[in-house]
C-alpha cells in the first residue's frame, strides 16, 4: 500500500474517531448511515432453512404505497448521495 492510500485512510479513521467521541461525550451526531437497509415486507414462499420469515405466526402490516414513494427522498434528506440497490 502506498503512502498516500494510507494517508487518506488515517485521516478517514481520525474524522470517524472524532465524529465518534464527539456523539459520546456531548450526545451531538455529525454521523451519517454507511448503509441503509429496508424490509418491504415480511411475505415470503421461498422458505430458506436460515430464515425464520416463512415461520411466522402474523405479519406486520405492508408499506402502503403513499409510504414507499416516500422512503428514497427520507433515505436522502438523513443520508446525502444515495444508491438504491433491490
Amino acid at each position: 500500500m502506498d503512502a498516500l492510500t494510507l494517508s487518506r485512510l488515517g485521516v478517514k479513521h481520525t474524522k470517524s474517531a472524532v465524529a465518534e467521541s464527539l456523539r459520546i461525550n456531548t450526545g451531538y451526531d455529525v454521523t451519517s448511515p454507511v448503509t441503509f437497509y429496508g424490509i418491504v415486507n415480511e411475505r415470503c414462499n421461498v422458505k430458506c432453512r436460515q430464515c425464520e420469515y416463512w415461520r411466522l405466526k402474523e405479519y406486520k402490516d405492508e408499506i402502503d404505497d403513499r409510504r414507499m414513494a416516500k422512503c428514497p427522498l427520507e433515505r436522502q434528506r438523513i443520508c446525502g448521495r444515495i444508491f438504491n440497490q433491490l
